[in-house]
């Protein structure tokens, strides 16, 4: 199983519809884990503008692909335990996620 982050910003919003879209095509979508939300302040053309920010978290099982072939956006894939996943990440909210999708896993016996 992996855990993969999809997120819908308004600016970016249809960009990343695709890479979702195109992540289909390679997998599985068991379930929606959770969402969260949070507000961020960027720089554009010179002005600070706020951003409001949702991301859904989903529990998806691979069907094909290799995860060294990734787009330019990220930096680094690989395949890690959902243990160590957990221990990766910075924030709590997001290791919060990465626990209920353990949970998930178990409750549904997925390999």
């Amino acid at each position: 199983m992996a855990v993969y982050q999809a997120f819908w910003v308004a600016h970016f919003g249809r960009k990343r519809v695709a890479h979702f879209r195109a992540l289909l095509d390679k997998s599985e979508l068991v379930e929606l884990i959770d969402k969260i939300e949070y507000w961020y302040y960027s720089t554009e053309g010179g002005q600070r503008v706020r951003y409001h920010k949702f991301v859904h978290f989903y529990l998806m099982r691979g069907k094909s692909g290799d995860v060294q072939n990734h787009d330019r956006e990220v930096d680094e894939a690989r395949w890690v335990g959902i243990d160590e996943a957990a221990e990766m990440l910075a924030f709590r909210s997001e290791q919060e996620i990465v626990q209920k999708a353990k949970k998930m896993i178990v409750k549904r016996k997925l390999p």
